[in-house]
Parts: C-alpha cells; sequence; structure tokens
C-alpha cells in the first residue's frame, strides 16, 4: 500500500481540488509540518460552502484559519437561513474586509439580512478583481436611499466579472393580538392610568400595520420588532439622571426664511413628548470647512460625519453636567456616505448625538432654493412641514432614548422610506412604544395627553387634537 505521505505535492494538490475547503481543513491540518505548510502557504483552491455546516465547522474555519487563508479562497458561500443564522455577519466579524479574498471567483451570499451589511460587503468589491460570478439573495429591497448605480458600476468594473444573479425575498407579516400582548409585558405595576392608555379600547384608536407597498420601509427592512423585554436590556439609551436631563439642540444652516421649520414650535412639541426633560435650543451655527459636502443632482448635501464632529468637538462648550443629548438640525439636505443618496436623519447612540434634516420635508422640494425662497408658505403647505418636522424630529429623538422600530401598530415609531408613508406616521406613540417611554421617563400620561390637546389646538393641528382628546378622554372616563 502507498504512503499517503509519499504522495507528491501536485497529487495532494488535485486531490484537494475536490474537497470543501471546511473538511480539507478538519481532515489535514495538523497531521503533520508539511501538509500544514501546504495547507496555508501553497494551496490555492480553498472552496467554501457553509450553507449546511454546522456552528462549530463554521466557528473552526472562522476562528482557526480563515485570516491566514483568505487570499486562497475561490468559492464562498455564506447564509443566513434558520439553520444558519446571522452567518454573514458573523462571518464578516472575524476579518476586516472583503478585499482580502482578492482570488475569490465566486461569491454566494444568500438572505442578506439589512442594507447596511450589504453596503459594507460592496464597499471593497474593487479589490475582487478575479470575482466572475456573483449570486445575492436579499431579505430587503433596494430603496431610493441607496445609490444603486454606484454599487453596480463597482461590481461590473471588476475585469473579470461575468454573471450576476440578484434575488429578493421579503414577507412583512404583521403581529397578530398575542405577539403585541407578549411585546407589550406585564403592565400589572403601571400606574393605573398608564394601564388604561395601553389597553383600553385599542381598536379604536390604534390601526394594525397595513401590508407594505413597493418602495415602503417594511418591504425594503427586515423589522423583528422591539418588545418591552429587549427594551429593557438595552444599554445605548438616553436615560435622564442626577443633573443630565438636558436635550440640546443645534441648528445648523440658515433658518431664517419663511419655507424653514419652525424650531420653536418644533422644540414646543419635544419638551411635551419627553417630560421630564429640558430642551434647549443652541445659537444657530454655520456650516464649517471641516464638514464635506457633494453636489447630488444639482443638490448640495452635507454628509453625516461633519455634524457629528462638530457636536463631540464642541461638547466642552455646553453644560456637560447637563447634557443628556445634543442633536443637530439643518435645513441642507444630508447622507452618511457615497453609497446613499440621502438620509432623513441618523444618529449615534453610545455617543448621544444625531443629526437630522428637514430639507426633504418642504412640499416644493426639491425646487431650487431660489424657488423656494420666493414662494410663499400657504397655510396647507404649513401644516404639513410642522407635522412631518415634528414626527422626524420625535422619532429620531425616540430612537436616541433606545425606541427601535415600531411592527405592532400604525406608530410614530414606523420606519418610513419615503415622505408618502412619514404623512401616514400618526403623531402619537402605540401602547407598546408608550410604554418603553414611559419605563424610561415616568411622566403622567393625562398630563402629557392635555399639554398635546392644548399645543396641537394652538398650531392648527386638528387630526392630532381630535386623537388626543379623545384618548385623553378615554383614560379619565375608565379611570371614574
Amino acid at each position: 500500500m502507498m504512503n499517503f505521505e509519499l504522495l507528491p505535492n501536485e497529487i495532494l494538490f488535485d486531490l484537494f481540488d475536490y474537497i470543501n475547503g471546511i473538511d480539507l481543513l478538519h481532515i489535514f491540518y495538523d497531521l503533520n509540518t508539511r501538509l500544514n505548510f501546504l495547507l496555508y502557504q501553497q494551496f490555492r483552491g480553498y472552496h467554501f460552502n457553509f450553507f449546511s455546516s454546522s456552528k462549530h465547522q463554521f466557528d473552526m474555519v472562522c476562528q482557526h484559519h480563515l485570516l491566514f487563508i483568505a487570499d486562497r479562497i475561490m468559492t464562498l458561500t455564506l447564509s443566513n437561513y434558520d439553520s444558519t443564522p446571522k452567518q454573514i455577519n458573523l462571518f464578516f466579524s472575524y476579518i476586516p474586509s472583503i478585499s482580502q479574498f482578492t482570488h475569490l471567483r465566486s461569491l454566494n451570499l444568500w438572505n442578506i439580512p439589512s442594507s447596511r451589511t450589504f453596503l459594507k460587503i460592496t464597499e471593497n468589491f474593487h479589490h475582487l478583481y478575479n470575482l466572475t460570478r456573483l449570486q445575492l439573495k436579499f431579505y430587503f429591497k433596494f430603496n431610493d436611499q441607496m445609490n444603486f448605480q454606484l454599487i453596480n458600476n463597482n461590481i461590473w468594473n471588476l475585469p473579470k466579472f461575468t454573471h450576476c444573479h440578484f434575488e429578493v425575498n421579503m414577507n412583512f407579516i404583521p403581529p397578530d393580538t398575542k405577539r403585541i400582548a407578549e411585546a407589550l409585558g406585564d403592565i400589572t405595576q403601571l400606574p393605573r392610568d398608564m394601564q388604561i392608555a395601553v389597553t383600553n379600547k385599542l381598536d379604536e384608536s390604534f390601526k394594525p400595520v397595513p401590508k407594505p407597498n413597493r418602495d415602503d420601509w417594511l418591504r425594503n427592512h427586515e423589522e423583528k420588532g422591539q418588545t418591552m423585554k429587549s427594551f429593557e436590556r438595552t444599554t445605548s439609551k438616553a436615560v435622564p439622571h442626577a443633573t443630565y436631563k438636558t436635550i440640546y439642540i443645534q441648528p445648523v444652516g440658515s433658518f431664517n426664511h419663511p419655507r424653514a421649520a419652525p424650531l420653536d414650535v418644533i422644540i414646543e412639541f419635544a419638551r411635551v413628548f419627553f417630560s421630564g426633560c429640558e430642551v434647549e435650543l443652541l445659537p444657530t451655527i454655520d456650516f464649517s470647512n471641516n464638514m464635506k459636502y457633494r453636489e447630488n443632482y444639482g443638490i448640495r448635501q452635507y454628509r453625516t460625519d461633519g455634524f457629528y464632529n462638530y457636536l463631540s468637538q464642541t461638547r466642552h462648550k455646553r453644560d456637560a453636567r447637563r447634557e443628556l443629548l445634543c442633536v443637530a438640525v439643518t435645513m441642507a439636505d444630508i447622507y452618511p456616505d457615497e453609497s446613499w443618496n440621502f438620509v432623513y436623519g441618523e444618529a449615534q447612540a453610545i455617543d448621544g448625538v444625531g443629526v437630522y434634516s428637514f430639507a426633504r420635508l418642504d412640499p416644493l422640494f426639491p425646487e431650487s432654493s431660489q424657488t423656494l425662497l420666493s414662494s410663499p408658505l400657504t397655510d396647507e403647505h404649513r401644516i404639513i412641514m410642522l407635522r412631518r418636522c415634528i414626527k422626524i424630529l420625535l422619532h429620531e429623538l425616540g430612537h436616541l432614548f433606545g425606541l427601535e422600530h415600531c411592527i405592532y401598530y400604525i406608530c410614530l415609531m414606523n420606519g418610513a422610506n419615503h415622505e408618502i408613508e412619514m404623512d401616514q406616521q400618526p403623531l402619537y406613540l402605540c401602547p407598546v412604544c408608550l410604554r418603553k417611554l414611559y419605563s424610561t421617563l415616568q411622566f403622567n400620561v393625562q398630563d402629557m395627553y392635555e399639554n398635546f390637546v392644548n399645543l396641537c389646538e394652538k398650531y392648527g393641528l386638528e387630526e392630532e387634537r381630535l386623537w388626543y382628546r379623545k384618548r385623553l378622554d378615554s383614560i379619565q372616563d375608565t379611570n371614574k
């Protein structure tokens, strides 16, 4: 019988070509120094299909071998199915960038969970100059916030690229009453009026989330829903304590024109919504030279990291003993990086900062600045803009307080991909989200609703006034 170790390297390499990389490393690695040398230094034809691999096998390859053989992997298949949950994100947590896979010829990613994951992977595709085939299956749909043309160019500019297949699989199923009750959690320890607010006559006041249309948020993003228990486990959220109760609002750029967002009015609503916190408007600043910008279809857009840098660098100028959060607001359009066309807002919860743009909330957007400045603000447009501006500030600040996107009812915390979807959002929280915010702020829900009734009446938001009045009456009548 021939001794296996006497086989020449060429024969061993031919044999290795027929074996999945997982089995290859499991069988031959650490048998002797020669095989280790061949596997790590000379063999250049690894094929990895993690589709049906066990978690143990996956971890074995990623933790012990991946960094040493990344530039010798020729085919790679990753999946996020029930049997291999979160595999794609886990894989790329073990290796800094896909750019290390310089000899990769075929890449298959099945059930990519989010646009963020997709963008993180594709931003370095230009390094994969040997890639010929790409198969991608998504759990989200592309939207107009993503610069798909740039992504597409990055892929098809690869010198050897020949085949590409995209497949989208997104099917949002609205939660049933049992799941909503589980999300709400045990309410027996809540004050009587809060118990009523989150349980009484819900069908009369809260609408279920409808089946999403093609361009809607839930057709583009996988949202599993944040329960009360998961909210309580969230560590990166704002919690007022001691003297740290102030939300600073930093205007950036001019708000001194008729169609600008009415910051003083918006802040009145924020003070009521985040009861127990102080909301303070800082003096307006201009855009600094350090804030990067671009021209996108004739619209000047500022990159969000410039705002973050400013807020961080000027923290010492604010009262550090009072600051809970600090967010920038602007009438300029914003974007996070070159792969995105725009964002309404963005936040860094761990640092307690965010930036939100009101630019696209004007019904006349994207008219030129000259047209906007010369167009009178009708009462109809004033109400539309006021609603949208209040919603986006309260929604985004809600994220900093730990509230994730809501899937349980039509709610202020629903995700929105466009202005039509934003207009469908109400100016109130559903029972699940209301309970989350209450757990942090401990407000008096009747006082909060009463103050909203008064503000909505003061500024002509009749639809919202009627809703808050109805809910307030429901609480008070049941309490009698």
